[in-house]
């Protein structure tokens, strides 16, 4: 077994003061990311979201496709007091 991310996180690039408002409102982002998916019937839902070294991480319950990996990135594009203009999520 190796250490790092697992296939099940989603990697979002933020600068350290967006990551800090991201993390302090944790439980009401993965709340609204969740609801948000459901509108689309994606097996797919964030189970915690973490700090990593160049943003945070989205732990999910499966691994998330391509669409469920857009929709969580409009998701953070929409937030209105981010800073981060270049941010693509990714899979480890």
């Amino acid at each position: 077994m190796t250490k790092g991310p697992s296939r099940k996180h989603i990697l979002i690039p933020l600068d350290e003061g967006d990551k800090a408002k991201i993390l302090n409102k944790a439980n009401e982002h993965i709340s609204l990311i969740n609801n948000l998916l459901k509108l689309y019937k994606p097996q797919v839902s964030i189970d915690c979201i973490r700090p990593s070294a160049n943003g945070v991480t989205t732990i999910t319950n499966t691994v998330a496709s391509t669409s469920n990996l857009s929709l969580i990135e409009q998701y953070f594009k929409g937030l209105e007091n981010l800073v981060t203009t270049n941010m693509t999520s990714r899979l480890p």
